[in-house]
C-alpha cells in the first residue's frame, strides 16, 4: 500500500516563515525610508538645477536685455521647510502666487503660451532651502549676451545636504557641501 504524499505546509514551517518575514520587514523599512529621504532631496536640488539650466537657454534664445530671465526665490525665516522658486522673464518674480493673472506670478512664456513656472516645498515633504546666496537679494538672473549669471548658490537638506551652484558664466551644478557626501555627488 502506498503512503499519500503529504499536501500543505506544517503549522511549524507556516510560523518560521512568517517570522522570518517579520524580521526582513522590521530590518528593511528603516534602509527604504533612508532612501526614499535621500531620493526626495535630490529631486528638490535636481529641480533648480533643472530651472536654471531652462532659465539659462531661455536668455541665449532671446538676446534682448529687457528680457532676462530672473530665477527668484521665497522662503520663511523661521520655517527653512517652507520655500518655492521660481522663473520669470524681465523682473523678479513671488512664487507663492499661483495664478496666472495675478501681477508679480512666476510666469514663462514658451512657445506662445503662458505657464506658471514654480516648485515649491510642497512637492519635496521634509526637505529644507537652508540657504540661498546669490547676493543681496533672493535672486539670480541671466544676461543675455553670453549667458552669464550672477553667481552663488543654494544648499537643500534633509538630514545630507545638498548644494546647487551657479557659477558667474551661467553653468550650474550640485555637490555635497559637508561631511556624508551623497553617491554620485562630488564634495564642494
Amino acid at each position: 500500500m502506498e503512503r499519500p504524499i503529504p499536501r500543505g505546509v506544517t503549522l511549524v514551517e507556516l510560523l518560521v516563515v512568517i517570522g522570518v518575514l517579520s524580521l526582513l520587514i522590521t530590518l528593511g523599512v528603516p534602509a527604504l525610508e533612508h532612501f526614499l529621504q535621500k531620493n526626495r532631496l535630490r529631486a528638490a536640488a535636481e529641480s533648480l538645477l533643472t530651472t536654471l539650466h531652462l532659465a539659462r537657454a531661455e536668455t541665449l534664445a532671446r538676446p534682448d536685455p529687457a528680457q532676462r530671465i530672473h530665477v527668484s526665490f521665497q522662503r520663511d525665516a523661521q520655517d527653512h521647510g517652507d520655500w518655492c522658486f521660481g522663473l520669470r522673464r524681465g523682473a523678479p518674480c513671488d512664487c507663492r502666487l499661483k495664478e496666472l493673472d495675478d501681477a508679480g506670478a512666476c510666469i514663462l512664456e514658451l512657445a506662445g503660451i503662458p505657464l506658471l513656472k514654480v516648485v515649491s516645498a510642497a512637492e519635496f515633504p521634509g526637505v529644507e532651502l537652508r540657504d540661498i546666496a546669490f547676493g543681496p537679494e533672493d535672486y539670480t538672473l541671466f544676461h543675455p549676451a553670453r549667458g552669464t549669471a550672477r553667481a552663488g548658490h543654494a544648499d537643500f537638506a534633509l538630514g545630507p545636504e545638498l548644494r546647487v551652484v551657479l557659477s558667474p558664466l551661467g553653468r550650474a551644478r550640485l555637490c555635497a557641501p559637508a561631511g556624508d557626501p551623497l553617491p554620485g555627488h562630488p564634495p564642494c
